[in-house]
């Protein structure tokens, strides 16, 4: 089994990813316009990478909202990466405390 230093040297991650698919609903806080229903890839405590229909642009504001919960996230855009379908793939940290993702209600998990 790999030692966890060697998996954040070469990833850069501190906290390892979930690989769930949890629907979210995300919104701009900087250019207010529609918010987007999305799915996650996977999630972790300081961030997660999600699927969009659009293109996001880096350090932009975010708010999250996970279906079927309260849940409310701030976050900011890490990376944005055109996908051979014609989505994006989002990376985005969380301005927000450590989120913890082991108590998601089954109904909020993406089909």
């Amino acid at each position: 089994m790999e030692a966890d230093w060697v998996k954040r040297e070469r990833d850069g991650r501190l906290a390892r990813r979930l690989p769930v698919g949890i629907r979210v609903y995300l919104g701009s806080l900087e250019n207010y316009g529609p918010i987007e229903t999305s799915r996650t890839e996977n999630v972790g405590p300081q961030g997660a990478r999600l699927v969009t229909q659009r293109p996001w642009h880096a350090r932009e504001a975010v708010l999250i909202l996970v279906s079927h919960t309260n849940l409310r996230i701030r976050g900011e855009v890490i990376y944005c990466v055109p996908r051979e379908d014609g989505k994006f793939e989002v990376g985005v940290g969380w301005k927000s405390p450590p989120v913890n993702w082991t108590d998601m209600p089954p109904e909020a998990l993406a089909s």
